[in-house]
């Protein structure tokens, strides 16, 4: 596939991915995401497919943004290679910050050895749910603690985890257990036009270097593929390791994406 052609498909199938089970709307030269049940999480509340150039079409973008998301305790749009230029300035004259994401897709089988023996399960019943909010409430207090910045409170985790349930069935979360216990999880999206996801990958610290990540990775790989995908894509900081582990095993870095955010200042 031809390198524009690759930067398309992965740009197209993270914002589709982005915008399942949320509310969609059609605005002025791009689309609002929206989830009222999770109105603090950004991912859930953005714009994104920004095609905005002129003067004139920038003022109508952001005066959409204020229209479907005002009143959010934040502003986030989604850029990627194919967004006009203009648009960046504009944001960073707004005082928005970027942060981005590196996008790797594999195309063929995965490499490296093999995947270890593990118990996996798909999170199916609310018990599996709960499980996943104690994993999801860990790797926000470590994530934090990590950057220094303030912790994420247990309201922000809950909503995130219903912002990730409202994307069941199409998006499927896997739990692994050790001795009965959840340990980890990772998700799998079957996409659509042949590119999936995987994405969300978590160990608890105590079980980490076991194998159990990689296991979870030929798991949901297999999964999205079973379920229509082919090439399937995965997002990495690209200031964190797990970019180099995911190019051992046969991803190959595509593009760039970012989010660019702005919250008020606060108040004195």
């Amino acid at each position: 596939m031809k390198p524009e052609l690759a930067v398309a498909r992965t740009c197209r199938t993270y914002r589709d991915y982005l915008a399942l089970g949320n509310d969609v709307r059609e605005g002025p030269a791009c689309r609002s995401v929206r989830c009222d049940p999770a109105p603090s999480i950004y991912e859930a509340n953005h714009i994104q497919c920004i095609t905005a150039a002129s003067p004139e079409e920038l003022d109508r973008l952001f005066a959409f943004q204020e229209e479907v998301l005002g009143d959010r305790d934040h502003r986030q749009m989604l850029i990627d290679p194919a967004t006009p230029p203009a648009v960046t300035a504009a944001l960073a004259l707004r005082g928005y910050s970027p942060t981005p994401l590196l996008q790797l897709v594999l195309e063929g089988a995965l490499q490296g050895p093999a995947p270890p023996a593990a118990e996996i399960r798909s999170a199916d019943s609310d018990e599996d749910w709960r499980q996943l909010h104690r994993l999801f409430r860990e790797n926000h207090l470590e994530k934090d603690a990590k950057s220094g910045r303030p912790i994420y409170t247990e309201q922000v985790t809950a909503a995130m985890l219903t912002s990730k349930r409202r994307k069941a069935p199409p998006l499927r979360y896997f739990l692994a257990f050790v001795s009965d216990e959840a340990v980890a999880y990772f998700s799998a999206w079957p996409g659509a036009g042949g590119l999936g996801i995987v994405e969300d990958l978590f160990t608890r610290k105590s079980h980490r270097g076991r194998g159990i990540a990689r296991a979870l990775i030929h798991h949901c790989v297999d999964d999205a593929r079973s379920r229509g995908a082919g090439d399937v894509l995965i997002g990495a900081d690209p200031d964190d390791t797990p970019k180099h582990a995911y190019v051992a095993m046969g991803f190959r870095p595509v593009c760039l994406t970012w989010d660019w955010n702005w919250r008020p200042p606060l108040e004195c």
